[in-house]
């Protein structure tokens, strides 16, 4: 190809002219593909096209030629709603369906460029489509992360319900689960929420078993006329503090740890949590054909927010699904505006493998009709299935470069034309519909709401709710209680004559022996030249009669079991129980132990397991000091979650920190962690300052062999 063929082919795409202006450049892209555009050809129709590559640099707008009526097959099948009209063509409008399928809509652009207005021009338009669908009507619940609709019943009419979280004397929420919902599938999902939210993932047994246990003593003779009686998180703290704190879980920290979390959560949360029976968003909205407006702006702290939200979207979801509600068209619409933090790939980590309310609700909603609204300032820190999973997406003005560059390849535009996005005024957007008659994104013009600025119009609305009990005004609850530590002190207390009766093989005691000297050695260690059979059988019998656990973890090499001495063993042995025990599984607590070990044998002056990350209020495992640096150390067995907040602590939150250092079971788990890290675009700079070892690696270098 010659160079005037090469520069004509290089202008028309990088201006996309052939889609600007298909008809002159149908022949011509064909000519130059097959390379029979002769240079004087090339040259010429250069000449030709300078007047509009200078329009396409003046104007900004490198978007295919806007779509028309026929095109977007409005003459057939118009919008159910619309929401304005193409900017290159006004006679054309753009919108929402709402009867062919539920379809997200993702808003995008930097503060004040008009996405709240869009979001109000939507709910408008909807709500006058009710009027003449009042067989089908569209149900909204917003969730006011900022109070931009002091008044919502001018967009929504009378049908609108509006609450504040600040006002507990008209609006209490609990954990009261859907009608037609089972309870174990509800308090299994609710206690999953609350346990992630509050960082104790690992208590959601806990907290399961005491609500399911209630759920039975509060409901002895239940009946599908009588709705059920919900246990408050008050009454759950009761029974907790009221009980042996081995009467809920073998692991005490973890009931420990949970206690002081609803403590700390029913003290934040003040009287809004404080009830029985609190809001239940189907029952006291959508079944009565109403809209909600929730003001929960400046309810803090922030994880008070995501439980309120978590609950309101499952309470929606699991109500839907085991009523078996499924619909082609939308029925309930969510919306949140700046949903930044909320809607952010870090927030929904919390979960174990990420499995948060707002993931089901991106891949389950749409067959039950639910339709989610947000609108973000930073699209790229979204959560992937609600980037993926959006239908409808509206880019407003961007200015920042990492936003442009993820717009631009989100909408599939071509290179060059991310410059569009700073030009764009208010209320001016980007508009793509996915799936539709026509895939191109186009330039649009969003109508304007006059926005609002006025105080409130009419009070507050009030949902009725039961104040929560405690235990002492319950007394069925405190003799069922009763009846449950004493047999468990009946059943502790036969365990413990059965073991009694049993006594220790030499092999035995001298296992148990060499284990008290040092913990924190692999089984095999102590073990010594005994059989494999022989070794199995030790182990066994000593976890039978509960003086020691253990816990084998898959290495690259071959399979590897630690154990740890319980309390009853340190007294067989007449040895003292250490003051400073870890916290965690054996395996945890004895390569946390060997890595302590490890770093004192290469330098370290200091070495400190669970120590806080200075300057931070995050903890890791091992926190060593050498040469006037820090580095720590973080194991990682079988869970993957806090990988992120332990890096965000050690590089974002902390400055002190030279080195962090990832052990783990296997070298393909080291992938997993780098992928979770990447994710996040704040810490990926700091992949550099990230180290990672296996088990088998620590072991060879501190036992050599």
């Amino acid at each position: 190809m010659d160079q005037y063929s090469a520069q004509l082919e290089r202008a028309i795409r990088q201006y996309v002219l052939d889609w600007r202006h298909p008809d002159e450049f149908k022949g011509t892209m064909r000519r130059l593909e097959r390379g029979t555009l002769s240079p004087r050809q090339a040259r010429r129709r250069l000449k030709k096209i300078q007047p509009w590559i200078e329009q396409q640099i003046r104007d900004g707008n490198y978007l295919p030629m806007p779509a028309s009526i026929e095109d977007l097959a409005l003459d057939i099948k118009p919008f159910d709603v619309e929401l304005g009209h193409l900017s290159e063509r006004p006679e054309v409008p753009f919108g929402i369906r709402l009867y062919d399928g539920t379809h997200h809509i993702l808003i995008a652009g930097k503060p004040g460029a008009g996405k709240t207005v869009a979001l109000k021009v939507y709910m408008s338009r909807v709500v006058a489509w009710n009027e003449t669908h009042p067989g089908d009507p569209v149900q909204f619940i917003v969730l006011d992360f900022k109070p931009d609709l002091p008044n919502p019943e001018k967009i929504m009419g009378d049908n609108c319900v509006h609450l504040s979280v600040h006002h507990p004397d008209i609006f209490r929420f609990a954990i009261n689960g859907p009608p037609g919902v089972p309870p174990r599938a509800w308090s299994a999902m609710s206690s999953l929420i609350l346990a992630s939210r509050l960082g104790l993932v690992i208590s959601r047994s806990v907290l399961a078993t005491v609500y399911d246990w209630l759920m039975g003593v509060l409901n002895p003779n239940p009946s599908p006329d009588k709705p059920l009686v919900t246990p408050s998180l008050r009454l759950i703290l009761s029974v907790l503090t009221h009980s042996p704190i081995d009467c809920w879980g073998a692991k005490t920290d973890y009931v420990r740890t949970l206690i002081q979390q609803l403590h700390a959560l029913l003290q934040d949360a003040g009287d809004s949590i404080a009830a029985e029976r609190g809001m239940e968003v189907n029952e006291d909205i959508l079944n009565k054909g109403k809209h909600l407006v929730l003001d929960i702006s400046d309810y803090n702290p922030p994880y008070l927010r995501y439980i309120l939200t978590d609950l309101i979207l499952m309470q929606i979801l699991l109500y839907r699904i085991h009523n078996h509600l499924k619909t082609s068209r939308t029925r309930i619409c969510v919306v949140i505006d700046e949903a930044d933090f909320f809607a952010q790939q870090s927030a929904q980590m919390a979960y174990p493998d990420g499995l948060s309310p707002i993931m089901m609700w991106a891949r389950l909603a749409r067959e039950y009709g639910i339709q989610f609204v947000i609108s973000v300032s930073a699209p790229q820190n979204l959560a992937p299935y609600l980037l993926t999973g959006a239908t409808y997406l509206l880019a407003f003005n961007t200015v920042d470069g990492e936003s442009m560059w993820h717009l631009k390849n989100t909408l599939s535009l071509e290179r060059g034309t991310e410059r569009l996005f700073p030009r764009l005024k208010a209320g001016q957007c980007i508009y793509r519909e996915a799936q539709g008659p026509y895939p191109f994104p186009m330039l649009a013009q969003m109508d304007f709401i006059e926005p609002d600025h006025s105080s409130k119009s009419k009070p507050y609305d009030a949902i009725p709710f039961r104040l929560a009990r405690d235990l002492d005004d319950l007394p069925e609850v405190q003799k069922a209680l009763q009846e449950r530590i004493a047999e468990q002190k009946k059943t502790t207390l036969r365990q413990t004559q059965r073991r009694q009766q049993h006594t220790l093989t030499d092999n035995e005691r001298t296992f148990l022996d060499r284990l008290s000297m040092n913990e924190s050695d692999p089984v095999h260690v102590h073990m010594g030249k005994l059989s494999p059979a022989t070794q199995k059988n030790i182990l066994k019998r000593l976890e039978s009669l509960e003086l020691i656990k253990t816990q084998q973890v898959r290495t690259s090499r071959s399979p590897i079991r630690f154990a740890g001495l319980t309390d009853k063993a340190w007294d067989h042995v007449n040895k003292p129980v250490p003051k400073h025990r870890l916290r965690g599984d054996p395996a945890h607590t004895c390569i946390t132990r060997i890595k302590q070990r490890y770093d004192l044998d290469h330098g370290a002056e200091e070495s400190t397991c669970e120590a806080q990350v200075p300057g931070s209020s995050g903890f890791t495992d091992v926190l060593s000091g050498r040469n006037g640096k820090y580095y720590c150390t973080e194991i990682v067995i079988s869970c993957f979650t806090n990988v992120v907040s332990h890096a965000r602590s050690c590089f974002l939150e902390s400055n002190t920190i030279h080195m962090l250092t990832f052990v783990t079971c296997l070298k393909s788990d080291h992938d997993k962690i780098r992928d979770a890290i990447c994710a996040d675009t704040e810490l990926m700079f700091f992949l550099n300052r990230i180290d990672f070892m296996t088990v088998d690696e620590l072991l060879r270098e501190v036992y050599k062999k």
